[in-house]
């Protein structure tokens, strides 16, 4: 009689490798550490068929979760349900960046008793003690913080692109100089905000270049005025520093003067803008013509409106006037909606 073996699911799958790899950008090289962990497996003579790969290729730990690494995920679920025991990653800092999130792997790697092997040479062995592994996870953040601190610091001093500058050479050589075709508009701007002083001033600028500047948003043209990039300078900890392979459109002066303006009126005329841009809950139409109205933003403090540009102009209605009607009769309606068909509604979409 012929015999067969079985295996237990949990036992099978005991001997099961996951080689997890993960880099944050496109411009690094992740065969690298897909390489290290093939050079392993093969001085340990352990069988191929027995590896399971997996990889985060152009993902950045510090900027997604670890529930947004499709890798990561996968190998979380892979220890859950008991089908490997040993994971082989080239370091720490490649399963988190973030101390929290480091630990939480550990102790999943602890509870369900797996194997950790570094490939890389600079990393110690995996530690059986949670307090030895979460330095270990403190040093990876600091390092993960400095490597987005030099990552900022390089796009302030080299932006791939930069509204009003045009970009010219590459690397170490890259200058940017003004775009003739906005430098002026742009140079005006900055030197009409310089000399404000009223909120409503401000306020008028700022929706006065959003047209000039091509319909630029309101957070953009907030930004430009913030940039010291425009002065040929850059924030740092010790005060500006100059950026010599950028041609200045104003003067450090001139961009600390709009600092102090915005200082003062910033808060004011950002509430602004925020009831500048509300919409109403639905857009409206025009009695006559039948057609959606226009939606026009206001002055300084006022209510945003629409206004029919088909011929009938003294149709006109504010946000907030439009919203309190929509408001007055929903809740007219709403009195006549049977309970049960309420509940049924919410109760819908709750689940």
């Amino acid at each position: 009689m012929e015999s067969h073996q079985y295996y237990e699911p949990n036992k099978y799958y005991e001997d099961f490798i996951a080689v997890y790899s993960r880099v944050s950008t496109a411009q690094q090289d992740i065969q690298k550490q897909i390489l290290l962990a093939e050079s392993y497996i093969h001085n340990n003579r352990i069988d191929l068929d027995k590896v399971i790969w997996l990889k985060d290729d152009n993902v950045s730990a510090n900027k997604l979760a670890m529930e947004e690494r499709s890798g990561l995920q996968k190998l979380r679920m892979l220890i859950q349900q008991k089908k490997v025991k040993t994971v082989i990653v080239y370091s720490r800092d490649r399963l988190a960046r973030n101390f929290y999130e480091y630990v939480a792997i550990v102790k999943e790697f602890y509870k369900y008793g797996i194997k950790v092997i570094f490939t890389s040479t600079k990393q110690p062995p995996f530690s059986p003690k949670l307090s030895i592994e979460a330095l270990y996870g403190i040093f990876a953040q600091v390092e993960g913080q400095n490597i987005s601190g030099r990552r900022k610091d390089t796009m302030k001093q080299f932006p791939s692109s930069i509204f009003g500058y045009k970009r010219i050479g590459k690397r170490k050589d890259v200058k940017y100089i003004p775009n003739p075709e906005v430098v002026n508009d742009l140079k005006s701007f900055f030197y009409e905000v310089a000399e404000t002083n009223e909120a409503d001033d401000l306020f008028n600028i700022i929706m006065k270049y959003k047209k000039i500047l091509k319909n630029k948003r309101y957070e953009d043209l907030l930004k430009y005025l913030e940039n010291p990039f425009y002065s040929a300078h850059m924030k740092t900890s010790y005060g500006f520093e100059v950026l010599h392979h950028v041609e200045p459109i104003i003067s450090l002066e001139e961009h600390l003067k709009i600092q102090e303006v915005l200082k003062k009126l910033k808060d004011e005329v950002f509430q602004a803008i925020t009831n500048a841009k509300d919409r109403g809950y639905i857009t409206p139409q025009c009695i006559f013509c039948k057609k959606d109205m226009t939606f026009k933003t206001s002055k300084l403090g006022e209510s945003s409106y629409y206004i029919c540009k088909r011929g009938h102009e003294k149709i006109r209605v504010t946000v907030e006037q439009l919203n309190e009607t929509i408001q007055s009769k929903l809740s007219i309606i709403v009195k006549h909606i049977p309970v049960d068909t309420i509940k049924s509604f919410v109760f819908s979409h709750l689940s």
